[in-house]
């Protein structure tokens, strides 16, 4: 049986990718025979160059809707990291359609804390050319027992421990009643859905880094996680590493195709 492959770069781009159609046609090793039933082999090599670009530009325009941060890595000599396995905590951002077409849902998630370990401050960025007092956030979806969080607006106005100044903070109860049921703790999740005032808003416009203020950063959101260590009497200040979102996805897809088709021609 004849051994068939696509080349490594296509493959090695494509796992995020909702859907895509492979063209396996041609072989490699110096024993393989080529398939003969045309319905399993794809043979056609009359791509132009016209034909790869504009399947490029047709993924390309299929836009990301959606930006993940996980917040894995400590900053500042007196962290304690927390105990659970990384990302502590993850942000994610998604460009909403439909009726809510010119929103974004920022989704708050403890991903990876262990009891008592929670969060007192979280906080973010959007795009420099708006005002984060224009923001609206409205009514929120959560899992769990927290309160929710007094959200505070203000261009470079929260400066994130050892580094960093941001637009927006997230600033969660700390208050041990009743056990700490109040909290945002392993496990938590909060959503919202947030518009900006007088234009419509997408993932990307929270894609931004903080103002550098410290040694550290710059960063797109971090976090202070208060109960960490062994004796729960420690703190962390942590930041994001970006997953790549779609659209970095689908042009780097898009190139290889376009790659592909280039030297099959």
């Amino acid at each position: 049986m004849a051994l068939v492959a696509i080349p490594m770069l296509i493959a090695s781009t494509i796992d995020r990718a909702s859907a895509a159609i492979y063209d396996v046609s041609e072989t490699y090793g110096v024993y393989s025979v080529a398939p003969t039933d045309s319905k399993l082999w794809p043979t056609s090599t009359t791509e132009s160059d016209a034909d790869a670009e504009k399947l490029q530009l047709e993924i390309n325009a299929d836009r990301a809707t959606a930006a993940t941060y996980y917040l894995s890595e400590t900053y500042g000599v007196d962290s304690v990291a927390p105990a659970g396995k990384t990302p502590w905590l993850t942000l994610t951002t998604t460009t909403l359609s439909g009726a809510d077409a010119g929103k974004v849902q920022l989704e708050f998630y403890a991903s990876g804390l262990v009891s008592p370990e929670y969060v007192d401050e979280w906080y973010l960025n959007i795009d420099p050319a708006l005002d984060p007092k224009n923001l609206s956030f409205g009514s929120a979806v959560k899992t769990g027992s927290f309160s929710l969080p007094t959200i505070n607006l203000a261009t470079d106005g929260y400066k994130a421990g050892p580094d960093g100044r941001f637009d927006i903070r997230l600033a969660f109860s700390t208050s041990n009643a009743g056990g700490g049921i109040n909290r945002f703790t392993a496990g938590d999740k909060l959503s919202y859905k947030v518009s900006y005032k007088g234009d419509p808003i997408a993932a990307e416009s929270f894609d931004f880094f903080s103002k550098p203020e410290g040694a550290y950063g710059p960063y797109h959101t971090a976090a202070h996680v208060l109960a960490t260590g062994p004796d729960a009497k420690g703190s962390a200040w942590i930041n994001s590493v970006p997953e790549p979102g779609p659209p970095l996805q689908a042009l780097v897809l898009g190139t290889a195709l376009l790659t592909f088709f280039r030297r099959r021609g």
